[in-house]
């Protein structure tokens, strides 16, 4: 009985070890797909937290534009305006009839080159008259010269009186003076015809100024800027009295004072030589006219009789009439001559002018 029991419990199913295979059984290759799978999930959020944490690409901005082969090739690209370096207002010293005008508007010019011719046939024959007066004393003086050899000569022997030797000394002196102003006159009559002729003083381009151009308007705008930027900086400097600024304007310079002096207020007296309104209005932006009146500091003019570019009654007073100075600050100085004042006039009246006005020099 007992070996059948022991027969049948041999044959009972063992259901635990089916359940748990032995690890011999199990497949080699799942340990290195699980490895791959934990990796590459690794690698995938090791990059998404890269792109998450890190700034997107720089995107740098541009102006397109239409660029020229010149511009290409330029160093420096800039808009701006032209100012010419070297201007000059060309005007005859003397009166007449304008008879030749050579150049337009724009036309280039040449140093030396005539530019306009008035007529000169009054003045060529004061020359030419001059030159025979020249002729006629250059003949005196050698009978002159022969005369007072020969006295000479017979006074040492006591031939002649003192009397006669002394008449032909002084004639023959009378001669030479006589010659030496002939000379003058001639070159004073070379003058005259010269002045009726407006030369080109250097190169550049002819145009008319003032005017009733923008041009014009621009330029009264640039030399006014020139002025100011010339106060700063002199203003910057240790060794000058900022509040002590004249202005001294001579022919030109001095027509345009009436622009500066009513613009810049740094000015605190003025001399205007030779300066007067121009007969040629341009527009009302840079008309002196309209500045004139605003002037208020004191102002000395200095005129000449007969000037033949800014006449005495035409265009010197009426500056003077309509300076806004009031009268005890203001003068007007009145020399024989033409656009001109001596020297030894012009250095002495400017000079205790600002003496005056604004102290003398320390």
């Amino acid at each position: 009985m007992a070996t059948t029991d022991s027969d049948l419990s041999s044959l009972r199913i063992d259901r635990s070890s089916r359940s748990e295979p032995s690890s011999r059984q199990r497949r080699p290759g799942g340990r290195w797909i699980v490895w791959t799978i934990v990796i590459v999930v690794f690698l995938a959020s090791a990059l998404l937290l890269k792109n998450w944490f890190s700034s997107g690409v720089e995107v740098q901005l541009a102006t397109a534009t239409l660029t020229s082969p010149s511009q290409a090739n330029a160093v420096l690209t800039a808009s701006g305006y032209v100012v010419a370096r070297r201007k000059a207002a060309v005007a005859s010293k003397g009166t007449g009839t304008l008879v030749f005008l050579a150049v337009d508007e724009g036309d280039r010019v040449k140093k030396g080159q005539i530019i306009a011719r008035l007529d000169d046939s009054d003045v060529a024959a004061s020359l030419r008259r001059a030159r025979e007066n020249l002729r006629v004393a250059e003949a005196d003086l050698d009978d002159a010269r022969i005369n007072f050899e020969r006295m000479q000569k017979l006074v040492g022997t006591r031939a002649i009186a003192q009397a006669n030797y002394d008449a032909a000394d002084a004639r023959y002196k009378r001669v030479l003076a006589t010659i030496e102003a002939a000379k003058f006159a001639v070159q004073e009559a070379e003058v005259a015809v010269e002045n009726t002729r407006i030369i080109a003083p250097f190169d550049g381009t002819r145009f008319s100024d003032p005017d009733q151009s923008n041009r014009y308007k621009e330029h009264v705008v640039e030399w006014l800027q020139d002025v100011s930027r010339t106060l700063d900086y002199l203003s910057t400097r240790a060794d000058i009295d900022t509040t002590r600024f004249a202005y001294l304007g001579y022919s030109w310079g001095g027509r345009f004072g009436g622009v500066v002096l009513s613009v810049e207020p740094r000015f605190r007296a003025a001399v205007l030589t030779v300066a007067g309104f121009s007969f040629i209005r341009p527009q009302p932006e840079a008309d002196d006219i309209n500045y004139v009146p605003r002037v208020h500091v004191p102002v000395l003019m200095m005129n000449g009789r007969y000037d033949n570019t800014f006449p005495l009654e035409t265009a010197a007073r009426p500056m003077y009439d309509l300076l806004g100075t009031p009268r005890d600050r203001k003068r007007l100085v009145i020399v024989g001559g033409v656009h001109y004042v001596p020297r030894n006039i012009l250095i002495r009246e400017s000079l205790d002018w600002f003496d005056r006005q604004l102290g003398p020099v320390r």
